[in-house]
């Protein structure tokens, strides 16, 4: 009796070991089982920061292609000068290597830089010829001082043809204001308004209200000088010759006058 109390003893504690054991085994299983866990999450996370820093990759790429750019437009940009013309007289025909660009007062303030010929055109006046050299981000300056009697700085024939020297614009402009027209005997004098010279005769000019002093003069005459009153009307209401005057006029119309100079 007290042989069996002791096997089912033993039997009872085995069991007991058993169950620990088996426990142990199971408990050991799960810590492993978490472990793991943390290190797939580490690996996701080492993922998705990879791909936030291929993304700043592509930004910063981005943003240096768009600086490139700008700086290349800046240098296009800066390619270019002012090109700024005068003349005496003004509304003369500006021409870039033979080709017209506009009248002056000529102001361009995008003008590609390079050297480049300019020749200037006026009706009644010799042409005003120049090499321009425009520079990068300055200003070139032009001031043609037209004679009426000669060209200045030119060099050889224009290959402008006469009928290319005025637009169809200008000659409907002449068209329009004629003013009052100054003819001599003999032609070919200089006219001068109130100490300006205008051009030679046969010479058209607008007269305004008032008083005006006119001077013709030409190369082995007298020179012919008188007062010209202007109404308001602007034509020639009367003349007064002063004591310089060698000559005399004749009246052929309102807005036309035939002055005669004396050798």
């Amino acid at each position: 009796m007290g042989s069996k109390k002791a096997i089912i003893i033993a039997s009872a504690i085995i069991c007991i070991l058993l169950l620990t054991i088996l426990y142990m085994d199971y408990k050991i299983r799960n810590l492993e089982g978490e472990v793991e866990i943390p290190e797939q999450i580490d690996e996701i996370n080492e993922v998705e920061n990879t791909t936030i820093d291929l993304t700043d990759v592509e930004v910063n790429d981005t943003e240096a292609e768009e600086e490139v750019i700008e700086e290349e437009e800046e240098e296009s940009s800066t390619e270019i000068g002012t090109l700024e013309i005068i003349s005496y007289p003004d509304a003369a025909g500006v021409y870039l290597d033979d080709v017209k660009i506009g009248t002056t007062p000529y102001n361009n303030f995008s003008f590609p830089i390079g050297n480049h010929s300019i020749r200037i055109m006026k009706t009644n006046y010799g042409d005003y010829c120049k090499t321009a050299y425009v520079y990068k981000n300055t200003i070139e300056k032009i001031t043609a001082l037209m004679d009426s009697s000669k060209s200045i700085g030119c060099t050889g024939s224009s290959s402008i043809s006469t009928s290319t020297n005025t637009s169809d614009d200008d000659e409907e402009e002449e068209e329009e204001i004629l003013g009052t027209k100054f003819t001599s005997e003999p032609s070919g004098a200089e006219l001068k308004i109130s100490g300006q010279v205008k051009g030679t005769t046969p010479f058209s000019f607008e007269l305004t209200e008032g008083t005006v002093l006119i001077k013709l003069s030409k190369d082995g005459y007298k020179t012919y000088s008188a007062f010209v009153n202007v109404g308001s009307d602007g034509f020639i209401s009367s003349i007064d010759h002063d004591s310089e005057q060698n000559g005399n006029y004749t009246k052929e119309s309102d807005d036309e006058y035939l002055f005669e100079i004396d050798k």
